[in-house]
């Protein structure tokens, strides 16, 4: 990557200390020149060769005939009608012999060697499968188009998108109360989100990613980005759609892809909060590693409060990322905010 106050700019690194790279279709670029060039002769020669109806010529010996005005002239013919001619002569047309019948077959390979230097499939570039199988199409798009374009993106993310955000960050700053309770710049969280390459087969895509979060190979996060889609705001638009109060789509969705879980959600749903209010049932069906670090986490989040080390708002948002609700947490800001914790049940639960 080579960087300047106002731009920068991203290719793949082939030896250390290189600053700057190559095209990756520099080398296919000459090609495509001479592609147009021979689309355009051909088409000349075509054209050439229609213009010219018919030629008139003669099986007689070799003479040596007078000039005349009338040599070499045009004769218009009318259309349908028998046409007369000395003894001797012919009328024939023009036989082109410019090999237009391999146009095709050039243009195809051509558009084959630019296409190995971009990675890319035949198929796009041609605009056409015609020549190829489903099987074959689908192989292409996974292991070479789908590969490439993952690389592509995680060049743009590392060298082009994460600077900008930078730069952004560091105007940002100088803006009041923007980034008020927000940490240091190198650890703010953040994801880009790309648009998905869509599936080729529907069925066979939404089984795969089943099959994926269902043995924990990945999680329904990790399955919305992958189409370019923000997994909670998606939650957040259902929720909305259907009138029901926040979180409830995704218990609904949580309970469909692991119906085991169903009474345990119900139990959560249910359970009483520490100040009588009703909770989420943060500590319910998880193990006791996850239970003492979620301890540790509100204890240090309450601390730091306390101490005037982070925002109210900070503090709230830490909590709610741990699980618990609203009441909840109203009532441990509440006590923590004269600087410590004085109501014996709520400190219990962060001791």
């Amino acid at each position: 990557m080579a960087a300047t106050p106002s731009a920068c700019t991203g290719f793949r690194r082939r030896r250390p200390g290189q600053i700057r790279g190559v095209p990756r279709a520099a080398s296919g670029l000459p090609l495509l020149a001479i592609m147009r060039r021979y689309e355009l002769a051909t088409a000349l020669a075509a054209e050439d060769i229609a213009n010219r109806a018919t030629v008139m010529r003669t099986n007689a010996s070799s003479v040596s005939p007078a000039e005349s005005p009338a040599d070499f002239a045009s004769i218009e013919l009318r259309r349908n009608a028998t046409t007369i001619l000395p003894e001797g002569w012919d009328l024939t047309q023009v036989k082109p012999e410019h090999p237009a019948q391999s146009l095709e077959m050039f243009i195809r390979q051509l558009l084959m060697h630019f296409c190995r230097s971009m990675n890319f499939p035949y198929g796009l570039a041609a605009g056409t499968s015609k020549d190829s199988n489903f099987s074959s199409h689908k192989g292409d798009i996974r292991n070479l188009w789908q590969s490439e374009v993952w690389v592509e993106q995680e060049i743009l993310e590392c060298q082009v998108l994460d600077v900008i955000f930078r730069w952004f960050l560091e105007d940002a700053v100088f803006v009041p109360g923007l980034l008020d309770g927000m940490p240091s710049i190198d650890d703010i969280g953040h994801a880009w989100f790309w648009d998905g390459i869509p599936p080729l087969d529907e069925t066979d895509a939404t089984n795969a990613a089943q099959t994926r979060v269902s043995t924990g190979q990945s999680t329904l996060l990790d399955e919305y980005a992958a189409n370019g889609r923000d997994f909670e705001a998606a939650m957040a638009r259902a929720d909305a759609s259907f009138g029901l109060t926040p979180g409830t789509y995704k218990r609904a969705v949580l309970i469909a892809q692991f119906p085991h879980l169903a009474d345990g959600a119900a139990m959560q749903a249910a359970s009483p909060a520490v100040s009588g209010g009703a909770t989420g049932g943060e500590y319910t069906e998880i193990s006791q590693r996850a239970f003492n670090n979620n301890q540790r986490r509100i204890r240090s989040t309450l601390k730091q409060f306390a101490a005037g080390d982070i925002t109210e708002t900070m503090a709230r948002v830490t909590l709610r990322t741990i699980g618990l609700d609203a009441a909840t947490i109203d009532d441990l800001i509440a006590d923590a905010g004269d600087g410590s914790i004085d109501n014996p049940e709520l400190a219990e639960a962060v001791e």
